[in-house]
């Protein structure tokens, strides 16, 4: 893998490397976990905001400064360093030996929003050899893989974060770094299934609510990142699998539905897209353009019938069929997409007159979906623009995250 593309993996790297500090905290830092942090390439900032409400567990003296520069640090991340309290240790202490474990620590750290971190409780005397055991084998493991990725060696790297996340499921956002290095190589169906292990783990990864909820979200929005990157590849097979996918756990998904039936009709793939216009027709009952794509389906079936004449007039009858339907429609809602914005949820599109007279109304329930189901339902009226006219539409819900919605005629009136 080269700088470039190291470059690019490396975005997630400093997120993941914050949350891979130990679960169970003590109040110093040991001089194992700061070298990790500056291994996994963090810069000097975000580990000063680390060390905050934290002080040193080691004297920075010339053998411990040497130590970090081998580990990436540089003379003025040292200078810096040296202006960090020390926890108050004897110059004889070893530095193998673990920091004192304080009976609590504050409930919010500043330094690591969305991360493992939990409160402290006072060890008994015969756990603390085992929790020693289980920091150091977790530095070890992060310090593996972040040198084994920052060589390129990525499935070295992906060993090191697999045994990791059995021996600490809570730093299960290291599968970010994985999903976009995976890409980055051209493995573009791993970094689809990668990001989908993320979605499902995350919940039960042993994270506070709120950490789990944001990677679980992560997880599927990087499917669809990692399917539209195999479409910029020419790979429409898998990008269609990793569509599906993620209608598989969000079967509303706004993005996968628009996507799967435009690929089938570039690819005039009429029997597969029949069948997706089907499903968008009871989501979307207004939408003008998706009867029209159904009677370029049935017309271009009906002139490929070659020796079947009675089925090739069976499909040109449904091709009128679906014309007529579109032109019956009372209102047409069209080129309908769906946007996010910080925690607003907007669809976007245009409406266009259709058979109802202008000025009348059309009432609508918008209903927003995510993974879980129904997240809100909001109810529009559509008033109904002059002949051949059409206006601007868009609704939008705020304080909810919702990936995507349908929505359903409620009634008609006059103005």
């Amino acid at each position: 893998m080269d700088r470039r593309t190291r470059t690019g993996a490396l975005r997630f790297v400093c997120a993941a490397a914050l949350a891979a500090l130990p679960r169970h905290a003590a109040a110093q830092l040991t001089l194992e976990q700061v070298g990790a942090l500056f291994t996994a390439g963090v810069r000097i900032d975000a580990v000063i905001s680390t060390l905050r409400t934290k002080c040193l567990a080691f004297r920075l003296g010339p053998d411990e400064e040497q130590a970090l520069a081998g580990r990436g640090a540089s003379s003025r991340d040292l200078a810096q360093l040296r202006r960090v309290c020390v926890a108050g240790m004897p110059p004889a202490a070893s530095e193998s030996a673990p920091a004192p474990v304080p009976a609590a620590l504050p409930a919010e750290p500043e330094f690591v929003p969305d991360t493992t971190w939990q409160p402290v409780r006072v060890l008994e005397a015969d756990t603390v050899s085992d929790a020693v055991r289980h920091e150091r084998t977790r530095s070890r493991l992060l310090d593996e893989g972040a040198r084994a990725f920052h060589a390129g060696e990525l499935d070295a790297a992906f060993r090191a974060w697999d045994e990791l996340l059995a021996v600490d499921p809570t730093a299960v956002a290291l599968l970010i770094n994985r999903a976009v290095a995976e890409d980055a190589a051209g493995r573009g169906s791993a970094a689809v299934a990668t990001f989908r292990r993320l979605y499902e783990a995350a919940p039960t990864a042993g994270l506070p609510a709120d950490s789990a909820a944001t990677l679980k979200a992560q997880g599927l929005a990087g499917m669809l990142w990692a399917a539209g990157r195999l479409g910029e590849r020419g790979d429409r097979a898998g990008q269609k699998a990793a569509l599906r996918q993620v209608l598989e756990i969000d079967d509303g998904n706004a993005f996968a539905l628009g996507s799967l039936p435009a690929l089938a009709y570039s690819g005039h793939e009429w029997t597969e897209l029949l069948p997706l216009l089907d499903r968008l027709d009871a989501l979307y009952p207004l939408d003008y353009d998706q009867r029209m794509m159904r009677y370029a389906a049935y017309r271009a079936l009906g002139e490929a019938g070659g020796s079947d004449p009675a089925g090739a007039a069976g499909y040109r009858d449904q091709a009128a069929r679906a014309v007529a339907a579109a032109n019956a429609l009372p209102l047409r809602l069209r080129h309908l997409r769906f946007e996010q914005a910080g925690d607003t949820a907007t669809v976007r599109g245009e409406l266009a007159a259709g058979s109802l007279p202008p000025g009348a109304t059309l009432v609508v329930e918008l209903t927003y979906t995510d993974p879980r189901g129904v997240v809100a339902r909001q109810t529009v009226s559509l008033s109904a623009p002059s002949p051949g006219a059409s206006v601007p539409f868009s609704a939008s819900l705020v304080s909810a995250a919702p990936t995507g919605f349908r929505y359903r005629v409620l009634q008609a009136g006059q103005l």
